[in-house]
């Protein structure tokens, strides 16, 4: 499983985008995480977030 996490951080962001610092990919990637687990809907959990899921939302 955190391989098809890691093949999708790899599409989404380096794929698509270069940094010119390690500083902005660090950002990058930790606002990919936050809209990963807030946003993000997954279909293994009923179409919902994994933080709505935590919550029970």
């Amino acid at each position: 499983m955190i391989e098809s996490w890691h093949s999708t951080l790899e599409f989404e962001l380096r794929a698509v985008e270069h940094f010119p610092t390690r500083a902005s990919a660090r950002a990058a990637v930790a606002a990919f995480i936050d809209d990963y687990n807030s946003d993000r809907r997954h279909s293994s959990i009923g179409m919902r977030s994994p933080i709505g899921y935590e919550l029970g939302a």
